[in-house]
């Protein structure tokens, strides 16, 4: 039977709508890895900015001109510098 745990899976750019809580198989670690228990996690200015799509290409404008506004929307799904971020990587 494999044994299972509880995993905060990113499916996307986008918000908290893009993160959803999934049943995963514990991962079994290959020669040289180590398996870690995280018992508490948090997120950067960094992330925040990747997940909404801020260093995509198509950002034209300082989040702050739309901050609050319904148009702050980023038409393209590249995390940034023109190419797909893979997650849960990120650059910085």
């Amino acid at each position: 039977m494999t044994r299972m745990m509880i995993a905060a899976v990113t499916l996307g750019n986008g918000g908290f709508e893009m993160i959803e809580i999934q049943q995963v198989p514990i991962p079994i670690p290959a020669a040289g890895e180590v398996r870690l228990k995280v018992l508490a996690a948090g997120m950067n200015n960094t992330e925040i900015n990747t997940r909404l799509g801020w260093y995509s290409a198509d950002v034209e404008v300082s989040t702050d001109a739309v901050a609050g506004t319904a148009d702050g929307t980023v038409q393209r799904e590249d995390g940034g510098w023109n190419e797909p971020t893979p997650w849960p990587l990120i650059q910085g």
